[in-house]
């Protein structure tokens, strides 16, 4: 019975909110990032974060190419000079996933270099149907290796290797020392490098920041979208308290603190903050989304959540806002 009434009493918070909540026009951001906050781009949109956190858990696909990225604190180590025979190793062992014997899923089917770009390529079956394949490759730039995997049909495969060769000759290692993001340049940003490339087709880029002294977890992604899906504010707020890692216990009591429209980095979006309480268990939530135009890059389904405690609450309202009004587009 408490479950449903906290359910009914944020149904009913929602509603007055929703009639009172005004819209907000975020500040144009500065050029370069406040003292002890670092800019970080992910995908095609840069925030500020304090350099307290640590940056985690980042996820790329470019052009349906998944792209994944490994920095070596000592470029000259051994074991990077084993590196491709260790993901062929991988490979292998997928065929203790195998249902049948003869399945294909671990198959090899060819080693193949491509040295206009760099890449040490593989073509496998990652998966069990025979019909699909997966093309593989590493490179290596300066000291980050690279690997990228494209999944299709294994008839097309030549057209799923041009387009990881395509991938591997647009990416290009990010200087340091110079300021981000690059001005007027459209580029896809990954951690340690960029796609010089602009949107084609689908585009995806996750990350995750922790370790703020306020012990604050934050998550932000970005994919494009061909079909643009309108939720319920109500279902918004389940995927959120899914995607922070809990689900709606029937003992706990949720109570909005805001919800109305925000607009970011120019985004027409929503913002909601709950408080959830289950025994000693008190949590304070954020989110901020926009649903995406269709096959749009400077649109994209746009996704900025925070979770943490209630203590210093208002520092964190403030740290939430600011950091809301720090995003912009990497293009700008």
């Amino acid at each position: 019975m408490k479950g449903t009434t906290a359910v009914l009493m944020l149904g009913w918070a929602l509603a007055a909110c929703s009639r009172d909540g005004t819209s907000q026009e975020e500040s144009k951001m500065s050029q370069e990032p406040s003292k002890d906050f670092v800019r970080q781009c992910v995908g095609r949109f840069c925030l500020d974060v304090p350099a307290s956190m640590t940056r985690l858990g980042d996820t790329f696909q470019f052009q349906y190419v998944e792209v994944e990225e490994r920095l070596w604190e000592k470029p000259d180590d051994e074991a990077r000079k084993r590196v491709f025979e260790a993901r062929l190793a991988k490979i292998e062992a997928l065929k203790s996933q195998r249902e049948l014997p003869d399945d294909a899923q671990g198959t090899i089917r060819e080693q193949r270099p491509f040295p206009a770009v760099g890449v040490r390529g593989v073509l496998f079956h990652r998966f069990d149907q025979p019909e699909i394949g997966t093309w593989g490759g590493l490179m290596a730039r300066g000291p980050v290796d690279v690997w990228m995997q494209i999944d299709g049909d294994v008839d097309r495969e030549q057209e799923w290797a041009r387009r990881l060769t395509d991938v591997a000759a647009a990416y290009q290692l990010r200087d340091a020392k110079e300021p981000l993001p690059a001005r007027g340049k459209d580029w896809f940003y990954l951690r340690q490098g960029v796609i010089a490339l602009p949107m084609r087709e689908m585009e995806e880029a996750k990350s995750r920041f922790e370790g703020h002294p306020l012990g604050l977890k934050l998550k932000v992604s970005t994919e494009t979208v061909e079909e643009v899906r309108r939720q319920g504010l109500m279902d918004k707020l389940s995927n959120a308290m899914a995607m922070a890692g809990d689900s709606l216990g029937a003992d706990e009591d949720l109570v909005t603190q805001k919800y109305g429209a925000r607009k970011v980095a120019g985004l027409p979006g929503e913002e909601l903050i709950v408080r959830t309480s289950e025994g000693k268990r008190k949590r304070l939530r954020f989110l901020w989304s926009f649903p995406g135009k269709e096959d749009s890059a400077s649109h994209p389904k746009f996704t900025i959540e925070m979770e943490t405690s209630l203590e210093q609450e208002e520092a964190k309202l403030a740290f939430w806002d600011a950091l809301l009004n720090s995003v912009r587009p990497a293009s700008q």
